[in-house]
């Protein structure tokens, strides 16, 4: 219980005078429309700039995923000049700035050694002089992009997505690794490199294998017609036995010759003769023609064998004339004794 001013001043309206009054000291309802109030002003603000409830992930009654999407795209254009400007032209002056900094550090120091991961996943250790580093001309080149990580993710999500790149789960895991652009895109060429090169390869055995069907095709066309051409010539061959037979029997009673023999048999015996003569001039050729075919072989290897002792005789030459040289150097005249017993007198 306290004593109450009821002045204007103090309670901002007229009251009656009581001698006594109870009042609550509470400041809550006026801190929280305090805070409504800032709040307030800070929503406004960042929707100045661009940032709105939407993209700060703030849950927005009574509004539709298309709603949502819309405002997030147009919050990202309102507020990509401010990250353009922060990663293109700021960041990498501080980036140059540090490698200024670290380059003047280490180019005090007499040798300096640092390692690094290479291509094969293997850290290699080097030793280099501090004075090197003095140079500012590495023809490295550092850049900074706000896509580039969007590239960056969206290059190893079509890697991976992609069955038909014919990646290795190796390639696969470099590229999970990869911090790049380039490491990506250098991983990617070499898989369509190889992807290619296989492609090429089933190509040509497809090829290969078609050229062997059609040759294996006329082959088998080549020995029918032989086949055919050879029945025909033993059905040409019967009929002519047959009727040489036929016309010989016609005289089986006539003896023309007078040798007590029948002409019929002696027809007989022509035929027999003739066809004797026949199977031994097939057998003749068939075996002049193995003997050229083994004489030729024989000429074949008898050149490989010459060609060989040429080769070898050449590189007997070649090391011959390099000793030659080797030893025929001039040696340096070593100076006379007595020239030098002069010179001492």
């Amino acid at each position: 219980m306290l004593p109450l001013d009821t002045s204007i001043t103090n309670t901002e309206n007229a009251t009656n005078f009581n001698h006594y009054q109870q009042l609550n000291l509470e400041q809550t309802n006026r801190l929280m429309s305090r805070i409504q109030l800032a709040n307030h002003f800070k929503h406004q603000a960042f929707e100045a700039i661009g940032v709105n409830a939407e993209r700060m992930g703030a849950p927005v009654a009574q509004k539709t995923a298309t709603g949502v999407t819309q405002a997030l795209q147009q919050s990202y254009s309102q507020t990509e000049v401010y990250f353009t400007n922060h990663s293109d032209n700021l960041m990498p002056r501080v980036h140059q700035m540090r490698t200024d900094l670290a380059q003047y550090y280490y180019s005090t120091n007499p040798s300096i050694r640092l390692s690094y991961i290479n291509s094969e996943a293997e850290k290699v250790n080097f030793q280099i002089n501090g004075t090197d580093l003095m140079l500012r001309d590495f023809n490295i080149f550092c850049t900074t992009r706000t896509n580039h990580r969007a590239i960056l993710d969206q290059l190893k999500q079509l890697a991976l997505t992609n069955n038909t790149s014919g990646a290795s789960i190796y390639d696969l895991g470099s590229i999970i690794k990869a911090d790049s652009i380039a490491e990506v895109t250098d991983i990617l060429k070499d898989a369509e490199t190889k992807s290619t090169a296989e492609r090429q390869e089933q190509m040509q055995q497809q090829q290969q294998m078609q050229q062997e069907q059609i040759a294996a095709k006329q082959q088998e066309e080549k020995m029918k017609l032989d086949f055919e051409a050879q029945e025909n010539a033993l059905e040409r061959q019967k009929d002519i036995t047959v009727a040489e037979i036929r016309s010989a029997g016609y005289g089986s009673m006539v003896d023309l010759d007078q040798n007590q023999r029948s002409d019929y048999q002696d027809a007989m015996e022509s035929i027999r003769k003739r066809d004797e003569y026949r199977e031994q001039m097939n057998f003749k050729r068939e075996q002049a023609a193995v003997n050229n075919a083994t004489e030729e072989q024989k000429l074949a290897l008898d050149r490989e064998k010459m060609a060989t002792q040429r080769d070898v005789a050449n590189k007997k030459v070649e090391i011959a004339r390099v000793n030659k040289n080797r030893y025929d150097t001039p040696e340096s005249k070593k100076p006379k004794k007595g020239k030098d017993k002069g010179d001492k007198k």
